[in-house]
């Protein structure tokens, strides 16, 4: 008789629903992982450039209020002109000259203490203004790979405010104090049509007068009219009157010659028109309305006083 080996197996029951294989999983998955990489490189990308562009605004921003505030500070309405040129030419400097996507405005205005020490600006009046604020902005692509998904531009904006200190002093016209003889005679048919009679100075008293400055508060100790600096800018005088306390503040300070003493004492003898005005007309006072007595010990040119009180008196607009 014939045996056969006994063999023994374990028979495990098929499930129709379980796949023999699968294939593809670990590729799929590392699609998905390169996508996320992709996005969040570019979104690194696109906020970084943003906040770098940001970061150059500020800084154009910055020193354009920097500038500006140079320009600001209660010297009329002209201030403000003054202030958007100085900015703009700060910010041409620093590469962000004025175009279609690229703005700056300017603003004059105070800045004030609120709760918790924080500066506010704001916008005032530009002859009481002693501050200014410098807005930069740029249009840009919101994103470089994803296009409008995010936003086709974004406008970005950066803002700066400078604050000017307190200065006294103030300004009339200039001249240039090497005068020679067709100077004299040109300032010889000015004064003379103010003042309504012909004056014959030389070029060496004209060079002399150049030469002398006068302190507001020498001009307010010669006027007997007035008591302090703001009495005197207000007053209502003639030329002639002026001419006069110029001519007495100078005699009085000591700082002039004989020779400047004759020629003042010429144009005086000179006025006989009845031409009114202001001293305030005459000299801009730079300073905050409060402290216009500071100004009172800055001095300013004779010849520059005289020639713009006949520029004003005669109805044309004072050299600031």
């Amino acid at each position: 008789m014939t045996t056969k080996p006994f063999t023994s197996r374990l028979e495990l029951p098929f499930h129709k629903g379980t796949p023999p294989r699968q294939r593809g999983a670990l590729g799929i998955l590392g699609g998905l992982v390169l996508f996320l990489s992709v996005l969040f490189t570019a979104l690194a990308v696109d906020t970084g450039r943003l906040m770098l562009e940001h970061r150059r605004l500020q800084l154009v921003a910055d020193m354009a209020a920097l500038d500006a505030s140079s320009q600001s500070g209660g010297c009329g309405d002209g201030t403000l002109a003054l202030a958007e040129a100085a900015a703009q030419t700060s910010a041409a400097r620093n590469n962000h000259s004025i175009a279609d996507a690229r703005t700056l405005d300017v603003l004059l205005g105070n800045v004030s203490v609120g709760t918790g020490g924080i500066r506010n600006f704001a916008q005032a009046d530009p002859e009481s203004s002693m501050s200014v604020q410098v807005t930069a902005g740029n249009t840009v692509p919101a994103s470089l790979f994803a296009g409008g998904l995010l936003g086709r531009e974004a406008t970005l904006q950066a803002t700066a405010v400078a604050e000017r200190q307190v200065l006294a002093g103030f300004s009339v016209g200039s001249l240039l104090v090497s005068l020679n003889d067709d100077d004299a005679g040109l300032l010889n048919n000015l004064l003379g049509g103010v003042l309504g009679s012909s004056v014959s100075l030389d070029a060496v008293a004209y060079r002399g007068i150049a030469a002398t400055n006068v302190k507001l508060l020498d001009l307010v100790d010669a006027a007997a009219y007035a008591g302090t600096v703001q009495e005197l800018l207000n007053a209502d005088v003639s030329a002639s009157e002026l001419l006069q306390v110029y001519a007495d503040a100078v005699n009085a300070s000591g700082v002039a010659d004989a020779g400047v003493s004759a020629a003042m004492n010429t144009l005086i003898a000179a006025s006989v028109s009845d031409l009114a005005l202001t001293l305030g007309e005459v000299l801009n006072v730079t300073t905050a309305p409060t402290n216009v007595e500071e100004a009172a010990s800055v001095g300013v040119n004779l010849l520059d006083l005289i020639t713009t009180t006949a520029l004003v008196a005669n109805g044309e607009s004072a050299i600031i």
